[in-house]
């Protein structure tokens, strides 16, 4: 049970920003020629300092660059930060994609 939270298509493989279960990565997945299997798997950024559910991606200049600390776990209903959470301004990473 592992998704991504961010998929991107570059040089006939897939880079994805993952954040479940504690698998806190930026990983690229390498595919056969058809697309459709997977065939290798590198971790381009795993278990950071600053990572906090790591979301969403953009590619430029050669390297991923992820928002690490989205803060989703710290939202309360409504979809609101709980008001004793103070707010930490994002933080934006950057890997390059070997």
């Amino acid at each position: 049970d592992c998704y991504a939270d961010g998929l991107l298509w570059h040089q006939g493989s897939l880079i994805a920003v993952q954040n479940s279960r504690g698998l806190d990565r930026v990983a690229r997945f390498y595919l056969d020629e058809s697309g459709r299997r997977v065939i290798g798997m590198t971790v381009l950024a795993g278990r950071l300092a600053g990572f906090d559910e790591p979301t969403t991606a953009t590619l430029a200049g050669g390297a991923c660059l992820f928002i690490a600390n989205s803060e989703v776990n710290r939202l309360g209903p409504g979809g609101r930060l709980r008001p004793a959470d103070p707010r930490r301004d994002f933080l934006i990473m950057r890997t390059p994609l070997q």
